[in-house]
């Protein structure tokens, strides 16, 4: 446990000694991320509209608890169904003949169906349908025209008005959808710090060399007779002195 210790500092040691490499490193991988995330990854907005999914005898008045519990069982199944149709290629069709001309974008039937999805709210006779897009604009203009004509595709094939739009869509509550620039930026700047202290502590494990008179009393029971000074430090202190030998080697030699 006591060598363990000692590793531990000596490790913390080398992190804080080696400090300016590890902010380096973060700052750098983090500029990286942010610029990445700029400019490489297309922006995406949507915009949400949700749908009310009506009992099968449309605006009958519901008598009996027995005959609620029916109409939201029958809703809730009709849900699935209703989310089929507004999902195969024919709607898609219709869809994109309505939208022609209205965007900034050009639109297929093929790629509407990977531009837009249909979600089930648990426990409720609603689903909400999101449409994404690169324009924010069109994205509006996508879901104006499909709450316009789903509940018309429905009737035409429940024969009663089975849908309907609970909340219009508007323009204000369009989103971008993969906005990662700040969450990408912190990861790459939490990325770069690890690494980089990772290594930092890699190369102190391997490196078996002899630096300090510590060193010497910890790894060999042996007395230390003498120590090589750092000459670098000896002739920086003796420039400081007046007469070169006044600083504190110059000090030390003289005793």
């Amino acid at each position: 446990m006591e060598s363990m210790e000692i590793s531990i500092l000596d490790v913390l040691k080398t992190l804080i000694k080696k400090w300016w490499i590890i902010v380096l490193s973060t700052v750098l991988c983090a500029v990286v991320l942010f610029l990445y995330s700029t400019f490489n990854i297309t922006p995406m907005y949507g915009l949400t509209i949700e749908f009310y999914v009506a009992p099968e005898f449309g605006n009958s008045q519901i008598t009996s608890a027995s005959t609620a519990y029916q109409t939201t069982t029958y809703a809730r199944e009709a849900m699935k169904t209703y989310i089929k149709l507004l999902a195969n290629a024919d709607f898609f069709d219709m869809l994109e003949k309505e939208i022609d001309g209205k965007c900034i974008g050009n639109y297929t039937s093929s790629s509407l169906s990977s531009k837009i999805t249909y979600a089930e709210q648990a426990d409720t006779d609603l689903f909400r349908a999101t449409v994404y897009s690169k324009y924010p604009e069109d994205a509006y203009s996508i879901a104006v025209e499909l709450a316009e004509i789903a509940p018309q595709r429905i009737y035409e094939v429940k024969g009663f008005k089975a849908l309907t739009v609970t909340n219009a869509p508007k323009f204000e509550r369009v989103r971008r959808t993969n906005n990662v620039v700040n969450r990408n930026t912190i990861i790459g700047g939490l990325f770069g710090a690890l690494v980089s202290s990772l290594i930092l502590v890699v190369i102190k494990i391997f490196d078996v060399r002899i630096a300090t008179e510590s060193d010497l009393t910890k790894f060999y029971d042996v007395p230390v007779l003498g120590v090589i000074p750092n000459f670098d430090e000896v002739i920086k202190d003796n420039r400081n002195s007046k007469y070169g030998y006044g600083g504190r080697y110059g000090e030390k030699s003289k005793q």
